[in-house]
């Protein structure tokens, strides 16, 4: 528990540390150069974009270096192999999770300062690459490498171990609108890490989904919800109570495949 309660306050600290220096050097750079509004606002997005960049790649190394030193109780009996279709399944039960989350949560609104700041962070590289690629893998070095690798001593903290982990990787997202989805996704990506004992699809699983709401923001905007999508409100409930049907469905061979996997290296 101390090194999980060590992980959550470096997330935080850092995080805060990057963002309080941004702010700090954009006043000053505005003043300095004399800067208009409208390029105070620009640089606000790149320096924002740089400290989220740095304080992610930060935490990779830091946390990476606690857990080095520690015995990972998770990857102890070797990674498990999954096959093609195992893989497969990975990212059809995935994509039906993002819709399913999607659906349930659009009725939660976005905080007003995310919801005027994310257009920019779109247009930026920086602010992509973090969103996408550079969180997603800090991410899962910090809750699913460190704190539920942590948490997990054996077979019969599992189920404790995934559930806590998953609750503070929801509420440290903060946006009441990302909390439940949040939770609901560390679920998932807990349960493929404890599964294939590998942290690999984890990250891959997080990219996809990072990178695919980035690009539905991109091409439709960040305004369009997925009942946009349909004729009407039972339509779209209809469609979505199949998609929970399909996704137990993958999700139940999924299970079934990763079985066999794991009985193979056994």
């Amino acid at each position: 528990m101390k090194k999980t309660l060590l992980i959550i306050c470096i997330f935080l600290v850092l995080q805060a540390m990057f963002g309080i220096i941004s702010q700090k050097l954009l006043t000053f750079l505005s003043r300095a150069c004399q800067l208009t509004a409208e390029q105070s606002a620009s640089l606000s997005i790149w320096l924002l974009g740089l400290s989220l960049l740095l304080a992610n790649a930060l935490m990779i190394a830091v946390v990476h270096a606690i857990m080095r030193a520690t015995k990972n109780a998770i990857t102890a009996g070797g990674k498990i192999h999954l096959s093609p279709k195992a893989v497969l399944l990975i990212f059809i039960t995935q994509m039906l999770l993002i819709f399913v989350v999607n659906g349930f949560t659009e009725l939660l609104k976005i905080p007003d300062f995310i919801e005027s700041t994310l257009p920019d962070m779109l247009r930026n590289p920086l602010c992509l690459i973090t969103i996408v690629v550079v969180g997603p893998i800090a991410e899962e070095v910090c809750f699913r490498r460190g704190i539920l690798s942590s948490l997990y001593a054996n077979e019969s903290t599992k189920r404790y171990a995934l559930l806590i982990s998953s609750i503070i990787f929801g509420l440290i997202h903060f946006n009441p609108a990302q909390i439940i989805g949040a939770f609901i996704l560390g679920l998932f990506f807990g349960w493929i890490y404890l599964h294939t004992r590998s942290l690999l699809f984890p990250i891959l699983c997080h990219i996809f989904n990072n990178g695919l709401s980035v690009m539905l923001g991109i091409f439709l905007g960040i305004d369009m919800k997925i009942s946009d999508f349909f004729m009407n409100a039972p339509m779209f409930y209809f469609i979505l109570f199949l998609s929970v049907l399909l996704m137990a469905g993958s999700f139940k061979l999924l299970k079934s495949k990763i079985g066999l996997a794991s009985q193979k290296t056994k």
